[in-house]
């Protein structure tokens, strides 16, 4: 049984379990004031600002000369660390903690970091890195098994601005690596915060041994960009939060229109759209899917006209086995009596109508039958409606072919067929709403 703890939802697939914890939720605000505890200073406002001007590693030893404070604040602007490789080794024994401050625009572009272990650096207990707008794409982060060590370190990388951290890597080399044996690894909490519109779109996590990965995905994702690729051993090693508050999105529901939402239309906004996650031999997409919060079946028949629906509670992640994910295409003839007149019909039948969304009378329907029957289809990509109707001339019967684009954790067609045909409780109950609503 894969284990994932995404803190935002509880759910079970065929081979994944994701749990709810609500201890692990963190929100914008205390992140930071998290970030401002560092007691960060831009390199312009440096009572000696010739620091901007040195590299890292002279910086680290001039930290390590002076014994005033255990804390040692990396300066970085686009010219003393854009493409530096640091390779950190240098003698750190009165020193706590590493701060990098990247928050200057492209000042960590393309930077290799190497944070090797030795006995000069057994204090040195947390990392962190400031990331500002574009300044840490394509960061590359080493990290190496320690030896003398027993509690590990603490990691923690701050996205906090647009496209901050954009294809960065962060990578753990394993005992085969170095001839080090398993358990003499580093035992590290890496925590990533993703906080800007596309901040980590395209990125990388690698690790295979004693590393707890903390994942806050607060920021809305880019439509052409990749999603993050994490790549691990075991995923009871991975806590991912998804959104919070402030990625609240609505949209107006008008049950004279049945406009049930295209998720496409926000899969720019959910912030782990498309994170893919490697476990050994086996991998899951970052999806999201409808819950069962709304029922649309009760909206169309209640009395209120229009319902403000947060997308938030009416979507939850949810990451699906790439084999849990058939597509599957079913069409079903619907016998109708269109009892209504010329511009009734132009409204919610003409393909061409701006307005167009009687698939939303079945979406609603497939939506129930869904939460309340069965676990088979997992999500609707798409409801389409076409029919030999004529708007100039509705006496007697018309035949609707509704289309029905859904997934599902079945390979074969058999049994979505079984759940979605003329003889179904499914059909019946997509007529009755159907006659309901245009009381025909």
């Amino acid at each position: 049984m894969w284990m994932l703890l995404i803190s935002t939802i509880l759910f079970h697939s065929a081979s994944t379990c994701i749990a709810y914890n609500d201890n692990n939720i963190i929100n914008e605000p205390q992140i930071y004031t998290q970030i401002d505890s560092i007691a960060r200073i831009p390199c312009n406002q440096l009572t000696n600002n010739s620091l901007c001007s040195l590299t890292p590693q002279t910086q680290l030893k001039q930290c390590a000369q002076d014994h005033t404070s255990n804390i040692c604040h990396i300066y970085c602007d686009s010219h003393n660390c854009r493409y530096y490789k640091w390779v950190i080794t240098h003698i750190t024994i009165n020193i706590n903690s590493i701060v990098l401050n990247c928050e200057h625009n492209s000042a960590c572009y393309g930077m290799e970091i190497h944070l090797l272990d030795s006995i000069y650096s057994i204090n040195m207990n947390e990392i962190s890195i400031l990331c500002g707008d574009t300044s840490c794409q394509h960061l590359n982060i080493n990290l190496y098994p320690m030896q003398y060590r027993d509690d590990g370190r603490i990691f923690n990388m701050y996205c906090m601005n647009m496209k901050s951290c954009q294809f960065f890597k962060i990578n753990q080399l394993t005992y085969s690596d170095t001839n080090t044996e398993p358990e003499t690894l580093m035992n590290t909490e890496l925590s990533i915060y993703c906080m800007g519109y596309a901040t980590c779109d395209g990125a990388e996590v690698s690790y295979r041994y004693n590393i707890l990965l903390n994942l806050y995905m607060f920021g809305p994702r880019s439509w052409n960009n990749k999603g993050l690729i994490i790549k691990v051993k075991e995923y009871d090693s991975i806590n991912i939060e998804c959104g919070n508050d402030n990625n609240k999105y609505y949209f107006m529901y008008d049950k004279n229109k049945v406009n049930l939402p295209n998720k496409a239309v926000y899969d720019f906004s959910f912030p782990c759209q498309d994170i893919i996650i490697y476990s050994d031999d086996k991998k899951c997409e970052m999806e999201y899917k409808l819950t069962d919060y709304y029922d649309f079946v009760e909206i169309i028949e209640s009395d209120i006209e229009a319902h403000w629906i947060d997308t938030n509670l009416l979507y939850t992640p949810i990451c699906i086995e790439n084999d849990n994910k058939y597509d599957h295409n079913i069409k079903m003839e619907y016998n109708v009596t269109l009892n209504f007149d010329y511009k009734t019909c132009k409204q919610y039948f003409d393909p061409y109508a701006v307005d167009r969304n009687i698939e939303g009378i079945f979406s609603a329907v497939l939506l129930q039958f869904i939460h309340k029957n069965n676990n088979i289809i997992t999500d609707i990509k798409g409801i389409s409606v076409s029919g030999d109707y004529d708007c100039d001339n509705l006496m007697g019967y018309h035949q609707l072919m509704v289309t029905f684009d859904v997934k599902s954790t079945e390979e074969s067609n058999d049994k979505i067929e079984f759940l979605l045909n003329i003889n179904s409780d499914f059909y019946a109950r997509s007529i009755l709403l159907f006659d309901k609503y245009f009381q025909s």
